[in-house]
Parts: C-alpha cells; sequence; structure tokens
C-alpha cells in the first residue's frame, strides 16, 4: 500500500449508508464510499488490502449483504449476497486465507464466506437467537458466538461444525474476543 493509505481509519455510517476512508495521521476524509443498508461492523484483511461491511439492514429492510472494497483504489469491489441469511453482524477475517467468520442474527447461523470468491461456503447453526458477534481462537479451530436474546456463549468446533456447548454468559451477551 502507499504511505497515503497506510494506517487508514475506515468508519461505518448507518445512517447514510456509507462508509469514509479517513487517513489516520491528518484526520482527512480521503473517500466517501457507498455501502448496502445500515452498515454495522467493518473488517480489514490481514494485509491491509480489503475492508470488507456488513450490511445489516434498517426497520424497514433487512440487510443480506457484504460489501467488499480495495482500500488503496477506494473502490468497492463486490457484494456477496448471503441469500437467506440476513442481518449480518458480528465478523473475523480467518488469518492467512480469502475467508472470513459472519454471523447471521436473522438464521442464528455463523457462516463460513469466502471473500475472495463472493460466496457462502458452510452455515453453522448457533442454535441462539440474536447471534451477535464472533471471536475465534488463534488457530481459528474454535469459535464463539454470543446471543444478546440468552446470554448464552455458543462454542463452535470449526473443524467439525458442531457446537462444543453453550456457555451461560450474561444477559444482553453482545461481544466476545479471544
Amino acid at each position: 500500500l502507499t504511505d497515503k493509505y497506510d494506517g487508514v481509519i475506515i468508519v461505518a455510517h448507518k445512517t447514510d449508508n456509507t462508509i469514509h476512508i479517513i487517513e489516520r495521521k491528518t484526520g482527512e476524509t480521503l473517500h466517501i464510499l457507498e455501502t448496502g443498508i445500515e452498515p454495522h461492523e467493518v473488517e480489514v484483511s490481514h494485509d491491509g488490502a480489503i475492508a470488507v461491511v456488513c450490511n445489516y439492514g434498517n426497520r424497514k429492510e433487512v440487510g443480506n449483504t457484504l460489501s467488499v472494497y480495495d482500500i488503496k483504489n477506494a473502490t468497492l469491489i463486490r457484494t456477496i449476497d448471503l441469500g437467506e441469511h440476513a442481518r449480518p453482524h458480528g465478523m473475523q477475517w480467518i488469518t492467512g486465507t480469502s475467508k472470513m467468520l459472519v454471523t447471521a442474527e436473522s438464521t442464528n447461523n455463523l457462516l463460513v464466506v469466502d471473500v475472495e470468491k463472493g460466496v457462502v461456503e458452510r452455515a453453522i447453526g448457533t442454535e441462539q437467537p440474536i447471534s451477535h458477534m464472533v471471536a475465534a481462537s488463534i488457530d481459528f479451530k474454535t469459535a464463539f458466538v454470543p446471543s444478546i436474546r440468552t446470554g448464552n456463549v455458543t462454542i463452535i468446533d470449526l473443524q467439525t461444525d458442531s457446537i462444543i456447548a453453550q456457555v451461560y454468559s450474561g444477559k444482553g451477551a453482545e461481544g466476545a474476543a479471544v
């Protein structure tokens, strides 16, 4: 990446369905790019070249897409349609791959999405309503998905796509980190 795009901040704006690419050192907004409906989260690839935004939707229109951007060129590369898996929210890149984990609140699934190919590879049921965010172990063998409604954290074996356990963490559980 060029110096100008080394160290940018990417901010999602739900009210105007955009992301702002901001130069970290000066605070200058370099670009404003359109997203899908009410973007909620942004994840940047480990090499800093690609940003993915989940388009959650609003009360009138349910979102079910991910917007994929080339940061250096400030362009939309593709929009990934998640099909029935609406209300995408939590995201985490799988280190060393073009894949990421994405939660789908409407179907209570953890998705494995190939960002480069633009497809959902797998959907793993969490058995918990409003599966919100996701955190994975450093080796990406295990994922942790909290449920806002139940307070449970679903622990998923990513090798077998099976639930290891559900652990109560407290009402309104949203975020997690490993």
